[in-house]
């Protein structure tokens, strides 16, 4: 049983891992369950056995990625890091799971033209789950002098979502201004520093004020 177990989740990784890059090429409504399954290897019998559809299995993966966005965002908290080393290492972690994640930043973007219908269903359950985490920080920050109090924090949270998703999304029609490439390492981490320069004048007493 034990090997049995092991060979559906392998097959079940593999459909997910398949499966995102398709989604990510052409959407959900371009993506073929055929494709799908050549891709992983399999018949395409196993995709209706394990999701029943392919809007289930869409659904899987985004949740799939939402859940290491989570965990990421569970791992990295200090609990010995003041409030805005905090918010710097929550940043920087985001950013570079997106830069690393070409795939999920592309499946945002089909999102967003389809209305966010799967996301809009997902993503308030898993920021309901992280926002007692996000709003400590906060409330020690605030506390501690170094955060302002008037700070809103789902304010915040959009303007790091943006200023990190628009450059990876852009990443080609900024390379057509400045002939760059844009997901260098030497201009990820400028980016980065410029997007954590930004939110810290924003949000600390000590730049701010």
């Amino acid at each position: 049983m034990g090997g049995r177990g092991n060979r559906q989740e392998d097959t079940k990784e593999r459909l997910l891992f398949c499966a995102e890059r398709i989604f990510a090429q052409k959407g959900l409504d371009g993506a073929r369950v055929d494709e799908i399954a050549a891709e992983a290897k399999v018949n395409k019998r196993m995709i209706y056995h394990y999701y029943q559809s392919k809007e289930n299995l869409y659904t899987e993966v985004l949740k799939y990625n939402f859940g290491k966005i989570y965990a990421l965002g569970e791992k990295v908290f200090d609990s010995a890091a003041s409030p805005l080393d905090n918010l710097c290492i929550i940043i920087r972690e985001y950013f570079y799971f997106l830069a690393n994640n070409e795939n999920f930043v592309r499946l945002l973007s089909w999102e967003n033209l389809y209305g966010s219908k799967q996301a809009g269903r997902l993503l308030p359950g898993y920021l309901k789950n992280a926002m007692p985490g996000l709003r400590k920080i906060f409330k020690d920050g605030v506390s501690q002098g170094q955060i302002r109090p008037d700070v809103d924090v789902n304010q915040l949270i959009i303007s790091i979502h943006g200023l990190c998703l628009v450059y990876l999304t852009r990443r080609e029609l900024l390379y057509s201004l400045w002939r760059e490439d844009m997901v260098s390492p030497v201009r990820l981490e400028e980016r980065l520093k410029h997007i954590i320069n930004l939110v810290l004048h924003g949000v600390a007493v000590s730049i701010s004020e």
